[in-house]
């Protein structure tokens, strides 16, 4: 169970990653705007470990599909499991076994907030989770009397359909035969389950214990700032200090601040946004023009930058609105 729910906080993690750091990453390098790029930690190799399925892993496949292999063998046991895991990915960077540990049936894999044992003893009987046969049969004999009971009966061999036909995709030599087991279930589960989350604009909420004595009015900012650091938090407030949290096109980047002067040519396109940028930093020396970047479709901008020019244009509009009550107020004394 430990390692389902590791394997899921790798994928969501690698979902982070990719939405926070590679995408932001990428839409830099895709617009060419001068910026240093900032390492961030990538836990692809710790999937690849779990799950299997690329060039780079081995052909025994990952964790899982090495669990799914033994369950199947006649003889299979959990220490050939142990065994065998070592022995195929034992020069993984993200797997180690110290010589006691080899010899418990141990085996560590260093994920992204910190290396976890696991203990194989057990792990092939929870993978096949067989229902005993007089359960199967009590069920089937209530499915047609209970339309309850035939719901979730259902709902199980749907789920249990639509990890066979994961399983038979990633395999070569799938068959339909193969017995389903929990990983390859968990696995085609959380493959759905991260192709609806790719459709969606995710908001990252990060839990923090603040003790591990679960009491309150106390924090521990050790353990706190551990949390942070495991969960990306504090790579994300890196990047985002480092990059340009506010961008937009080159055209509503000129209606937007087409109060700050004539050079604000609504139509001028990437050149007219470079003439708005160098005349307000030649009149403001301390403007550092740096800090707005001209891409290909966008005008990048830091904290500072926007902070800057948000505070002339609304010092703009302001004495515009003055100028255009002052002559109202004149027209209208003078009539």
């Amino acid at each position: 169970e430990q390692l389902c729910i590791n394997y899921t906080n790798e994928t969501l993690q690698q979902q982070f990653n990719r939405y926070v750091f590679k995408l932001e990453q990428e839409e830099y390098a895709r617009e060419e705007i001068k910026w240093s790029f900032v390492e961030f930690p990538d836990n692809q190799d710790c999937l690849d470990l779990i799950e299997g399925g690329r060039k780079e892993t081995p052909p025994d496949g990952g964790l899982l599909a090495m669990l799914d292999d033994e369950c199947r063998l006649p003889r299979g046991s959990d220490a050939n499991y142990a065994a065998r895991i070592l022995k195929s990915l034992g020069s993984r960077p993200r797997l180690a076994a110290s010589k006691k540990q080899v010899v418990d049936g141990i085996f560590e894999v260093r994920h992204y907030a910190g290396p976890v044992p696991y203990v194989a003893n057990g792990f092939l009987e929870k993978n096949k989770d067989e229902l005993p046969k007089a359960a199967s049969d009590l069920f089937a004999a209530a499915r047609s009397g209970a339309p309850f009971i035939g719901a979730i009966c259902d709902a199980f061999d749907h789920a249990a359909e639509a990890a066979a036909a994961a399983l038979a995709s990633s395999t070569k030599k799938a068959s339909a035969k193969k017995k389903v087991t929990v990983g390859s279930q968990f696995k085609a589960q959380l493959r759905r389950l991260m192709t609806t989350v790719s459709t969606t604009t995710p908001h990252y909420v990060r839990c923090l214990k603040p003790n591990d004595e679960n009491v309150p009015s106390k924090f521990d900012r050790k353990r706190v700032a551990e949390q942070l650091r495991y969960g990306g938090v504090l790579e994300a407030v890196r990047v985002a200090r480092s990059g340009f949290p506010v961008r937009m096109p080159h055209a509503e980047f000129l209606a937007h601040y087409a109060a700050l002067g004539a050079w604000a040519d609504r139509t001028a396109g990437l050149k007219g946004c470079a003439r708005l940028v160098e005349t307000f930093a030649s009149a403001r020396p301390t403007f550092d023009a740096a800090s707005a970047q001209l891409g290909k479709t966008k005008v990048f901008l830091r904290k500072g930058a926007h902070d800057a020019l948000e505070t002339a244009r609304s010092a703009a509009r302001r004495a515009a609105a003055v100028r255009c009550q002052a002559t109202f107020r004149a027209a209208a004394a003078g009539s």
